[in-house]
């Protein structure tokens, strides 16, 4: 879906991954909501892609509109995807009802598909399906940023 805000044009995009990227086979999976940002004026460029990873704990992307100026200069200079990491944000949610009657070894088990190698795999199924980066396309010009 795609919205306007002033100064802004968002595309909200929602990809299903592998739960477990190494058990891809399993069949289960997870939502990952990602939103893209550029400037109005350049919505229609050619721009690099800079993917937003949000540090912890826990925490969704930052939101356009609420006063970070780092935002709205990479917004004209890139195509910026906020990532919702696995977990947080509108992404399938990890909360204690997720959890709720699980085993401590399920529950344990469960937490390592949430860490930083699969958001890193995470990452790459959305440059494949979101930024046209996908098998025998040439690869998009990206960056990674993130906060602490």
């Amino acid at each position: 879906m795609t919205t306007r805000i002033p100064g802004y044009v968002l595309t909200d995009h929602v990809v299903d991954v592998p739960l477990d990227h190494a058990a891809a086979h399993d069949g289960r999976t997870i939502e990952l909501f990602a939103r893209e940002l550029v400037a109005v004026d350049h919505e229609h460029d050619d721009l690099p892609w800079l993917l937003f990873l949000q540090g912890g704990p826990g925490g969704k992307s930052p939101r356009p509109g609420v006063g970070d100026a780092w935002l709205e200069h990479a917004s004209k200079t890139h195509r910026v995807l906020l990532l919702d990491q696995r977990g947080t944000g509108r992404s399938t949610p990890l909360t204690r009802l997720t959890v709720e009657g699980w085993s401590d070894a399920d529950i344990a088990a469960y937490l390592r598909l949430m860490r930083a190698d699969s958001i890193v795999r995470d990452a790459e199924v959305l440059r494949e399906r979101v930024a046209g980066g996908g098998a025998g396309r040439r690869s998009p010009r990206a960056t990674a940023a993130g906060s602490r």
